[in-house]
Parts: structure tokens; C-alpha cells; sequence
């Protein structure tokens, strides 16, 4: 389901559960352990996140979310924590998104310092409010930093979703490209490029420009 390769200093991570690729509390356990991995080799600079080419991913498990508890309190906890590691890690984190990104799926491009789309493959953006449920603050302290100020609002509280070549306009994606192989090619040369930079000024940089984000826990 989980499948991650390193190749140099670029590891790639694929995830596929046959479907939507829904993450679910035992897919978070995974995500969490494989991402704290990757952290202690320090051979690691760059991490390519890939779903199966119909789904990056389409966020929480749903059915969870709606039936609230300490399952669904453990849940958000999880997904809070790998969100704040992705932001806030010496790797950079390049995401190829093909298909559908919803959700905690959109809220994995926001932590992504550069995201690769497919036109026309899916929709993308928060589906919380459409689905009764409020965004955590640290969605929308998210959304404030990566998203396009005039999307801002229909893109949190109106629970817009948006095409490929949208997306990129709103801020969910960097670029959107007009097929699958010439995505996945670019994301992997942009994953290259950026593991060139030099770790300290990188991470000092970013903790810097994404301070007041990181500081919301």
C-alpha cells in the first residue's frame, strides 16, 4: 500500500490502496514511521509523494471524521503531527498529484514545498464544510500561507474544489501538466534540483518564512 525507494538523494514514496487512497488511522501510523525514516538518513534531501494515478489522496477517512470520539480526536492528532513534520523538515517534499486531492489530500500539497498536477485528472481542494465538518486551524493557517489571497475564502469556507489547471491558480498546485508521464518527469528533475540546496540555509530559511504557521501547535 506504502512503497517508498531511494534513489540517491531523492526517495520516492507511492501510495495505493486500490481506490481513493483514503487515509485511514493505520495509513497515518505508516506515513509517520516511513517519514521519521527518511528524517534519520541524512542522505535523504528530497521526497517525492505520488498517489496511483486516479487519487493523490482523498483525505481522512470519512466515516470516522462524521462519527466523532477519541478515534477521530487520535486521527486528527496523527494527521496534524505529519503535516507539521513535512512543513517544518530539512527534506523537501515534492508532490506529483494525478487524480483526485480532497481534503488532508489538499492539506499534503499545502506542506509540499513544489506540487506537480495532471490537467483534467480530478478535483481538488478542502471538501470539509461541504461534508459538515470545520477546518482545523491549521488547515486554514495553511490555506493563509500557500493559497492565493482571492481564493482564500471560496477555497476554505465555501469548500470550492477546483480542476488541475485551477488548482494552480488557487495555490494548491505549482503547475499542472498536460499528462501523467510529462508530470511525473518533471516532478522527479524539480525533486533533483532542489535536493542541490544546501540543508542549513534551507531549513533556517524555511522555519523563518513559516514561523508563525509553525508556532499555531
Amino acid at each position: 500500500m506504502i512503497n517508498t525507494e531511494i534513489n540517491g538523494a531523492v526517495a520516492h514514496l507511492i501510495y495505493d490502496d486500490g481506490d481513493l487512497n483514503i487515509i485511514t488511522p493505520d495509513v497515518l501510523s505508516k506515513l509517520l514511521q516511513t517519514f521519521q525514516f527518511l528524517e534519520s538518513n541524512k542522505d535523504v534531501k528530497t521526497l517525492v509523494i505520488e498517489g496511483n494515478g486516479r487519487s493523490f489522496s482523498a483525505g481522512l477517512d470519512l466515516a470516522l471524521m462524521q462519527a466523532g470520539g477519541d478515534a477521530m480526536e487520535a486521527m486528527l492528532q496523527d494527521m496534524g503531527q505529519l503535516l507539521y513534520n513535512l512543513y517544518n523538515s530539512r527534506i523537501r517534499i515534492v508532490s506529483l498529484c494525478a487524480g483526485h486531492a480532497a481534503a488532508a489530500g489538499a492539506m499534503l500539497l499545502l506542506v509540499s514545498d513544489y506540487r506537480v498536477g495532471v490537467s483534467r485528472s480530478g478535483k481538488i481542494g478542502f471538501s470539509e464544510v461541504a461534508n459538515g465538518i470545520a477546518l482545523s486551524s491549521l488547515a486554514i493557517k495553511l490555506a493563509e500561507d500557500r493559497l492565493n489571497r482571492t481564493e482564500l475564502f471560496a477555497a476554505t469556507s465555501l469548500a470550492r474544489m477546483y480542476d488541475p489547471d485551477a488548482a494552480a491558480t488557487a495555490g494548491f498546485l505549482d503547475v499542472a501538466m498536460s499528462n501523467y508521464r510529462d508530470a511525473k518527469y518533471h516532478a522527479l528533475q524539480q525533486a533533483e534540483h532542489l535536493a542541490q540546496l544546501d540543508d542549513e540555509a534551507y531549513l533556517k530559511t524555511l522555519q523563518a518564512v513559516r514561523a508563525t504557521t509553525l508556532d499555531i501547535r
